[in-house]
């Protein structure tokens, strides 16, 4: 296992640079206006009741909040519990599908997961020696995790893509190509659904959205403007995966919730408020990206190909003459 994770780490060496791995409390919330365009039907989500949001607090806490309604926020949350502690050792924690946990620090990456039954089978297990600088101030906004568990990193105007498996404690760098430039126009990314990413203008705080299908390698749609409204006003956003996004605002402590329907151009939930205070103080907000999915596949469709015609000869031609 050693010399495997030795490799691993030359492998993710190789992938990173990749050669070394607010406003005043009455602001008013987003106003979110629909995109013009044709009627059409409305997308189809589906997510787990009481799906859990965790956070750290500032003694390292990890606290885990159920969500009763993950679909649309209604009821808010059910009292939270502490599930774990000692994360005020990471710069930054992100949640992953299946109880998993990712912890950057100056010294690398870090693993927890945590099974269906409440308990801790993985704890703190290192799986890079880099990709710490994430956890940086500067750096915090420019990593998430999507529901099918791969990590969007932005790295200098870049975006790539990287997936653990922590069967094999190795990394899927597959895809760690570059997928786009001009992402160092965000400030902070969030994947709301598998490869569907939201990125928050550093100039305005206008929320833009995209969606890139790992399957085909391409782009279904890029950068396209689904709110101008100043989201700057919120300290974290994060998802429940489904086109969710859970926002805590910076003065006031509230948290909100939204929905954006892929389909519609609308937003079916927006916004509902789902915590009256005291999330500001929080290291970090994670909603758990697998509480919800859209329904449909929007993978496209492979193109046809006409089936190869023989080489026309003057025998061919005579028959089809």
């Amino acid at each position: 296992m050693r010399q495997k994770h030795h490799k691993t780490q030359q492998t993710l060496r190789g992938a990173r640079r990749w050669t070394a791995l607010s406003l005043s409390a009455v602001a008013a919330l987003p106003l979110l206006v629909a995109a013009p365009g044709t009627a059409t039907a409305a997308e189809t989500a589906t997510c787990r009741a009481n799906g859990p949001t965790y956070a750290v607090n500032a003694d390292g806490d990890l606290l885990s909040y159920p969500l009763k309604s993950p679909l649309d926020g209604a009821g808010g949350y059910s009292p939270r519990t502490t599930i774990g502690g000692g994360f005020q050792r990471f710069g930054l924690l992100l949640a992953g599908p299946d109880g998993s946990f990712y912890g950057f620090k100056d010294d690398g990456v870090f693993y927890y997961h945590r099974t269906a039954a409440g308990s801790w089978d993985v704890v703190g297990r290192q799986i890079s020696q880099h990709l710490g600088w994430l956890g940086t101030p500067v750096n915090r906004g420019h990593a998430t995790i999507d529901r099918a568990g791969w990590l969007w990193i932005v790295e200098d105007g870049v975006l790539r893509a990287i997936k653990y498996n922590p069967v094999t404690n190795d990394w899927d760098v597959g895809n760690s190509r570059p997928h786009d430039e001009g992402w160092g126009r965000y400030n902070l990314i969030v994947a709301a659904d598998a490869g569907v990413l939201y990125g928050r203008s550093a100039s305005d705080g206008q929320l833009y959205r995209s969606r890139y299908d790992l399957t085909s390698q391409r782009w279904e749609e890029r950068h396209v403007l689904v709110s101008d409204s100043d989201w700057n006003m919120f300290k974290s956003i994060s998802s429940n995966g489904g086109d969710t996004l859970l926002a805590t605002h910076t003065s006031t402590g509230k948290a909100f919730y939204y929905r954006f329907d892929e389909n519609t151009r609308k937003w079916p939930v927006a916004p509902v408020e789902v915590g009256n205070g005291g999330w500001t103080p929080m290291r970090d907000v994670a909603a758990a990206p697998d509480n919800c999915s859209i329904v449909n596949d929007h993978t496209p469709a492979a193109p046809s190909l006409e089936p190869e015609q023989p080489p026309v000869t003057s025998t061919t031609m005579a028959c089809a003459i």
